[in-house]
């Protein structure tokens, strides 16, 4: 399973094994802006980014 994540401000951000998340908004003129306190990423997480 992918989640697109919105851009914005989050503080611990975590993803769970097995499991992925999409940053940036594909197709976008302009770039998406992502602000993590910390980003834990699990094992064979995925971690795809769209957009510019």
């Amino acid at each position: 399973m992918e989640l697109a994540v919105p851009p914005g401000a989050y503080g611990t951000f975590r993803v769970h094994p097995g499991s992925g998340i999409v940053l940036g908004v594909a197709g976008a003129s302009q770039p998406a802006v992502y602000s993590f306190e910390s980003l834990v990423l699990g094992a064979r997480t995925r971690l795809k980014l769209a957009g510019p």
